[in-house]
């Protein structure tokens, strides 16, 4: 039994969609199952020269892109690439997936599903799903999108064999919406107990004074930048020391806004924006951080997902003060293992700021506890010994 993951987004890297596509991998391979990465879409800007070439090996991990990394200036012959690459997809699937095998499909969309199902009903392949997101639901809430979200969950979803859920939520959806003889598995985000890609002893923090990390999205409606923008000047005119806000991650169509909100509160020589990093670089900002804010709001997309970076931050003890919304309160505790907040509030996000750098043992401790339950709960060779058998019982099925 070999495991393809069809995949429509850059591999190694690719923010929080490549780092669990890695751990999954790295899982499934310690348990004793071969495992593949297909790219079906080019990925890369024309701007872009790729370091690596388009089919090789990534730590142990085989992976092919099957078009070519880089796609085309035009904007028109894109979109015409983007449907040949999924035909080029079925095909390669129909040329290289055999009987027993397992088509893991982790992207969203619902022509690529179908195509891929059609191919697994021919080579007599399992086809499982992975749910890390409620389904359609990014961006505005359209028709065309409440449409498309009806036909996903009615029309598409009784046709896979297996479901992979990153939460309880979304556990309950395919439950509800599944076949009968389809099989769902919970796997919550990964970690990997070493980084071993890094040699953090070698390196000094480019940052003199403690710091607060957010990293990942700059998206108001997801992640409260302005909450904590806001929070954060509230707090450090309660301390006295220096701290500084560091964000990393793609710019936004929102950093005007968030411009303005940092005049307003004189945070020009206090706040960074570091744009996108190499995956050295923003661990060494992780590993360097003093504290780290994930502040989910409470909306349909945050209920049901399960931020990666929540165990990265975990892993790298350092305290994270995170909100009272989705499967995270399932394994931390406030002011055990991490600081927790109700959402919608900066005001309390500010006090668990002054409450963090006001007890240096305490936040401490708390960082310690909560590397202690990234190691249990959120283990990627642990989860990986899980999904070789999930995998099994659904060719036995």
């Amino acid at each position: 039994m070999k495991v393809y993951f069809f995949v429509l987004t850059s591999f190694p890297y690719g923010m929080a969609a490549g780092k669990r596509r890695l751990c999954y991998a790295k899982g499934l391979m310690a348990a004793g199952l071969e495992c593949q990465i297909v790219v079906c879409r080019k990925t890369e800007p024309f701007t872009t020269q790729p370091e690596m070439p388009d089919e090789g090996i990534f730590n142990g991990i085989k992976y092919i892109y099957i078009s070519g990394m880089v796609r085309n200036r035009n904007k028109f012959i894109r979109k015409i690439d983007d449907l040949i690459d999924l035909c080029k997809g079925f095909f390669y699937s129909l040329n290289h997936v055999k009987k027993g095998d397992i088509i893991y499909s982790y992207f969203y969309g619902n022509l690529f599903h179908l195509i891929l199902i059609v191919a697994g009903k021919i080579k007599g392949a399992k086809v499982v799903k992975e749910l890390c997101e409620y389904p359609f639901v990014f961006g505005k809430q359209t028709l065309i999108n409440n449409f498309k979200r009806i036909f996903e969950l009615k029309c598409v979803f009784p046709l896979f064999d297996g479901f992979i859920a990153i939460s309880n939520s979304l556990e309950e959806l395919s439950n509800r919406n599944k076949s009968n003889k389809a099989k769902v598995i919970k796997v919550p985000i990964l970690v990997e107990k070493v980084y071993s890609d890094v040699n953090f002893d070698s390196m000094v923090s480019d940052i003199k004074v403690p710091y607060i990390l957010h990293t990942g999205t700059m998206n108001d409606r997801k992640d409260g930048i302005s909450e904590i923008i806001k929070a954060f000047a509230v707090a450090i005119n309660q301390l006295e020391r220096p701290i500084k806000l560091v964000f990393t991650g793609p710019n936004s169509t929102q950093r005007k806004e968030y411009d303005n909100l940092i005049a307003k509160y004189h945070l020009e020589e206090k706040i960074i924006f570091t744009g996108m990093l190499s995956s050295i670089e923003l661990a060494k900002y992780q590993y360097f951080s003093s504290l780290c804010i994930i502040n989910k709001k409470n909306n349909l997309q945050n209920r049901n997902c399960f931020p990666t970076k929540l165990g990265e931050m975990l892993m790298y003890e350092t305290a994270v003060i995170t909100t009272n919304v989705g499967d995270a309160n399932c394994y931390l505790k406030d002011g055990e293992s991490a600081y927790i907040v109700e959402s919608d509030q900066p005001d309390l996000l500010a006090e668990k700021i002054v409450a963090a750098f006001l007890n240096d043992d305490e936040r401490n401790r708390i960082a310690k506890a909560g590397k202690k339950v990234a190691l249990l709960e959120f283990d990627c060779l642990y989860h990986g010994e899980r999904l070789a058998k999930y995998f099994l019982e659904l060719n036995n099925n």
